[in-house]
């Protein structure tokens, strides 16, 4: 997996994020999540063009740690990852974003 950076990228829950790119040759990106509420279930989906021979991953992160739940879910041009939250007191939830090696960007639909 290539370097991930978290350069202010923010999902916010009910706000579908557009035309997000990812570089496909090993390109990765953390997303902060804001506005969850605790003891919630969410779903984080990412769809991209049929056209794009690659395959993109979800994980949840745990403030500095990578959660052991990966309750990932394949459709056909979507990766979607479902997780509930913990007390609102340790929200501190990332979701990092990865794809494949190919050589270059698509744009991502990204929403929680």
């Amino acid at each position: 997996m290539g370097k991930c950076k978290l350069d202010g990228a923010v999902l916010n829950v009910g706000e579908e994020l557009k035309a997000e790119t990812l570089s496909l040759k090993m390109g990765s990106r953390v997303y902060k999540l804001q506005d969850l509420k605790s003891l919630t279930w969410y779903e984080v989906k990412i769809s991209y063009p049929a056209s794009i021979p690659a395959s993109f991953s979800l994980q949840l992160k745990k403030g500095d740690l990578e959660s052991g739940l990966n309750r990932n879910r394949r459709l056909l041009n979507t990766e979607k990852l479902i997780f509930k939250t913990d007390n609102l007191d340790s929200i501190n939830d990332q979701v990092l974003a990865y794809a494949d090696e190919l050589s270059f960007d698509a744009n991502l639909v990204s929403n929680v």
